[in-house]
């Protein structure tokens, strides 16, 4: 049996300012959303490359 298609939604975006506010409110993960929203690079693709890893270590996690 088939499966049915996924239907993609909308795709939306933040604005700088919601971007800016979003960062401000992480407090420890700051740097993180500002560098995966100005730069593109997917949470997946950042995580593969370690420096999920390397940052929560950093922080003691």
């Amino acid at each position: 049996m088939p499966l049915p298609r996924s239907v993609r939604g909308e795709q939306l975006f933040l604005t700088r300012e919601q971007v800016d506010d979003l960062a401000a409110a992480a407090d420890r993960d700051r740097l993180a959303i500002l560098f995966l929203a100005y730069t593109g690079v997917r949470y997946g693709r950042w995580r593969r490359c370690g420096y999920a890893t390397s940052t929560c270590s950093a922080r003691g996690r």
